[in-house]
C-alpha cells in the first residue's frame, strides 16, 4: 500500500507547498507512483502542478476535494494527471467546509419523501461520523494504486488539517529557523499527541523536521538548529541533515506555474530538494522497516 505523508505546519510561509511539489516531482521522476492531495483553499499546490492545472476548476467537469469531502463524488473521480503525479485539486471554498452535509445529493433525493427513513439516516450519521477522519476513510479507496500519497495542508489548525493528520502514516514538518516557527512546531506536536491519546491504536509518526529557506552561514541558523534538534528528540524524530537553501528561483516559480525542480533544478533550492529527497526515501524506508518488524 502507498505510504501517506502529510506535510504540515500551523505557521504559514514555511514552504509546505514548495516541499510537496518538489518531492512529488522528484519521486515521479524516479519512477514512483505519486498522488498529491491539496487541502489548502489557497490552491498553491495546484499552481505548481502546471499551467493547465492552475486554471479555475470547473466543478461540473472535474470536481475538487470539496465535492469529495461532501460525499458528492468518489476521490478517484477527481484525480487528474500532472507532472507531480496524479492530483486531487483543492477548491477556494474548502475554507468553509465544516464536515457537512452528511448526505449525498442522491441520498437526499431518494429520501426527501420518506421523512422517517431520512431522520433515521441522519441520526445514524451524526452519531457515528467523526468529520476529522473523513479523508482517512477515503484514502483506502485509492491507496493500493500509489507508492506515495502526499497531502498539502492549510497554514492553520482547522478541520482540514485534522483530516490530513488522521489520514497520515507520517508527518513531515517544514520549519523556519525562527522563534514563531519553532513555537508552531511545538503546538503541532501537542495536536499530534492529542490524536494519539484518543486513538491509541493509530500509527502516526513524525518522519522529521525539514528546515527551509535557510542560509547555513548565518548566526540565525546556528542559533536555532540546536533547539529544533531538541524538539525533534522529544518527538522521537530527527531534524533532516539536509536543509533547504533559499534562492531567487524559489520565489519566482509560483508566478511561472512550475515547481522548483522543473523551473530551476540547479538553483541552490533545487539542489537542496534533490539531496533531501534521497534522505527522505531512506528515512521512510527505515521507519517502514521498523513498523513491519516492531
Amino acid at each position: 500500500m502507498g505510504v501517506v505523508v502529510t506535510v504540515v505546519n500551523q505557521k504559514g510561509g514555511v514552504a509546505k507547498t514548495t516541499t510537496v511539489s518538489a518531492l512529488a516531482y522528484i519521486l515521479r521522476e524516479k519512477g514512483y507512483k505519486v498522488l498529491c492531495i491539496d487541502l489548502d483553499p489557497q490552491r498553491n499546490l495546484d499552481m505548481l502542478a502546471g499551467k493547465s492545472v492552475a486554471i479555475p476548476i470547473n466543478d461540473l467537469r472535474t470536481g475538487s476535494m470539496l465535492q469529495v469531502l461532501n460525499r458528492e463524488t468518489p476521490l478517484k473521480n477527481i484525480l487528474i494527471p500532472t507532472e507531480l503525479g496524479d492530483l486531487a485539486r483543492a477548491s477556494s471554498q474548502l475554507s468553509s467546509w465544516t464536515g457537512r452535509p452528511v448526505l449525498t445529493k442522491a441520498e437526499f433525493a431518494s429520501l426527501r419523501d420518506k421523512p422517517e427513513e431520512l431522520i433515521h439516516l441522519l441520526d445514524e450519521r451524526f452519531r457515528t461520523t467523526d468529520f476529522s477522519k473523513e479523508l482517512g476513510r477515503l484514502i483506502p479507496t485509492v491507496r493500493d494504486e500509489y507508492d506515495y500519497i502526499l497531502i498539502d495542508t492549510n497554514p492553520s489548525l482547522t478541520l482540514l488539517t485534522l483530516n490530513g493528520l488522521y489520514a497520515a502514516d507520517y508527518v513531515l514538518i517544514p520549519a523556519f529557523t525562527e522563534k514563531s516557527s519553532r513555537e508552531a512546531v511545538i503546538e503541532l506536536w501537542n495536536t499530534i499527541q492529542g490524536i494519539l491519546y484518543y486513538e491509541p491504536g493509530k500509527y502516526l509518526k513524525v518522519c522529521g523536521i525539514l528546515l527551509t529557506k535557510v542560509s547555513q552561514k548565518t548566526n540565525l541558523f546556528r542559533t536555532y538548529l540546536p533547539p529544533f534538534q531538541k524538539i525533534a528528540a522529544q518527538m522521537g524524530t530527527v531534524v533532516f541533515e539536509t536543509s533547504i537553501r533559499n534562492s531567487v528561483a524559489a520565489s519566482e516559480c509560483m508566478g511561472r506555474y512550475e515547481n522548483i525542480m522543473k523551473y530551476s533544478k540547479n538553483s541552490p533550492t533545487g539542489q537542496s530538494y534533490a539531496a533531501f529527497a534521497e534522505e527522505f526515501l531512506a528515512r521512510i524506508a527505515a521507519l517502514e522497516e521498523a513498523r513491519t518488524h516492531g
